[in-house]
């Protein structure tokens, strides 16, 4: 996997965020490490339907929702719906009773999954820089790391 980063004059709207993180998203092929994670339902396709629908969360979040209502709402919005790939936007309902039927052991899971990826990421960088790696993709101006938050300085 390369990701390679380049810089722009031009300016960027939120939506431009969606995309990198959709395109991580796909380039990471993150479905397939967050499936196992996932609860099983009993329909056949619901796997399917519960990897959109973290999807769908992941990105509506990186948009600013804040809550479910939030999510069900910016899902509907064009640019969204054009990265997303589909006509169907799952309701709040849905989705929150997606995040209900996880077990402590699917949380487990999806931290297991979601740290994982991130060696992933770090070890694609020069080992010089490997030491850290910051992710920013929301607009808040709060450094986290570890188990410190603080403001920027």
């Amino acid at each position: 996997m390369s990701i390679k980063i380049l810089s722009t004059n031009k300016k960027l709207s939120s939506w431009g965020g969606i995309y990198s993180v959709s395109t991580l998203y796909n380039k990471l092929n993150l479905s397939t490490h967050l499936r196992p994670a996932l609860p099983k339902l009993k329909a056949s396709y619901s796997s399917e339907r519960n990897l959109a629908k973290i999807r769908q969360m992941i990105l509506t979040f990186v948009a600013g929702a804040d809550c479910l209502d939030d999510m069900e709402g910016l899902a509907k919005e064009p640019g969204l719906e054009g990265i997303l790939g589909r006509d169907e936007t799952y309701t709040s309902k849905s989705c929150g009773n997606f995040l209900r039927s996880f077990s402590n052991m699917n949380c487990k899971q999806l931290n297991y999954e979601l740290i994982n990826t991130g060696f992933k990421l770090r070890s694609q960088l020069p080992l010089e820089k490997q030491k850290s790696i910051t992710i920013d993709l929301d607009s808040t101006i709060n450094k986290q790391y570890g188990k410190k938050l603080g403001n920027s300085k």
